[in-house]
């Protein structure tokens, strides 16, 4: 696609995701400046897809590297974070809870909006996420189903074993 687009577009906006950073900043905020360390093959290849449209011969393009995004209809990624892993009737109520950084839909329209109308220079890297982080116990509140409270200390091992099941 990009040999094909690259004599006839002169900006591309590509979609990425922050998972290119993997795991090693996993509690904290992290900045486009950090080392790109995919820990999922997902990750991986939207570090390679930004690679091949940095070298392409595209003149401009833009990255948008996406925390999850949902909208009302849409909450996928946002399910991940609140059920019990195969318990879709289980919500875990971390305590203390933790912050998520989400994309309302929203958000993502905005930012594309005005990628398009500020023309800004050649290479652009985004980090894209709500204004504020949602809790996890905020979270709880968007979907049915029973809570069962969680120390923070049982989730690791939640959160490891659902990288290791399909």
């Amino acid at each position: 696609l990009l040999k094909y687009f690259e004599d006839k577009i002169s900006h591309i906006i590509f979609t990425s995701s922050v998972s290119v950073y993997g795991e090693d900043k996993r509690f904290k905020a992290v900045t486009i400046s950090d080392r790109l360390r995919p820990s999922t093959l997902y990750g991986l290849s939207k570090v390679i897809c930004e690679q091949k449209i940095t070298s392409s011969k595209i003149e401009k393009h833009s990255i948008l590297r996406l925390s999850p995004v949902f909208d009302k209809n849409n909450k996928i990624d946002v399910k991940k974070r609140v059920y019990i892993p195969f318990f879709d009737s289980w919500k875990m109520l971390i305590m203390p809870s933790p912050k998520y950084s989400l994309t309302k839909i929203e958000t993502l329209v905005e930012v594309v909006l005005k990628i398009i109308e500020h023309k800004k220079s050649k290479y652009n890297v985004y980090n894209i996420a709500d204004k504020n982080p949602y809790s996890q116990n905020e979270l709880v509140g968007w979907f049915p189903g029973k809570k069962i409270v969680i120390p923070t200390f049982f989730i690791k091992p939640i959160y490891w074993l659902t990288y290791l099941l399909p």
